[in-house]
């Protein structure tokens, strides 16, 4: 669980003091020309080990880095996790951040995850204006609501 306490995170157990470092990575997901075609192309999912392969990794972050960034993500509601991975390490859980592709509406998410675009609709702007965050023709919502929640 994600806790916030003036300056510090705790997250799953550990603190971390340099927001920056935990953030610079999440943000670093968005990126349109080092994830972005891969997240197209794979409509949305991903395992740890592809954000390692096309982004984590060269900025030299461990696997437990990379843990801790996804747990973040997962807990701010920018990715879900659609399968878990075996204990064995076999099998590693796939996510999906259905926000993150253009042209992905409610009833494009609610159809991936088997849910009603009414479930998903209600759900999503019962966070928005909860977050005081009302559509606007340049912001991104679901990150601006993101930072709210990092902010809080």
């Amino acid at each position: 669980m994600l806790h916030i306490n003036d300056l510090t995170y705790r997250i799953e157990g550990r603190i971390i003091l340099d927001q920056a470092w935990a953030l610079d990575a999440v943000y670093a997901v968005f990126d349109r020309v080092r994830s972005y075609r891969n997240l197209q192309r794979y409509r949305g999912r991903f395992t740890r080990s592809d954000l390692g392969q096309w982004i984590w990794d060269a900025e030299g972050y461990a696997t437990e880095e990379q843990a801790l960034f996804l747990s973040l993500m997962q807990q701010c509601g920018i990715c879900f996790r659609l399968r878990r991975g075996d204990h064995g390490g076999n099998i590693e859980s796939e996510y999906i951040a259905p926000d993150l592709l253009p042209g992905r509406g409610d009833p494009e998410i609610a159809s991936e995850l088997f849910l009603s675009p009414k479930t998903v609709e209600t759900h999503v702007n019962s966070i928005f204006g909860k977050l005081g965050l009302f559509p606007a023709p340049d912001d991104h919502r679901r990150v601006l609501a993101v930072l709210a929640f990092l902010r809080s």
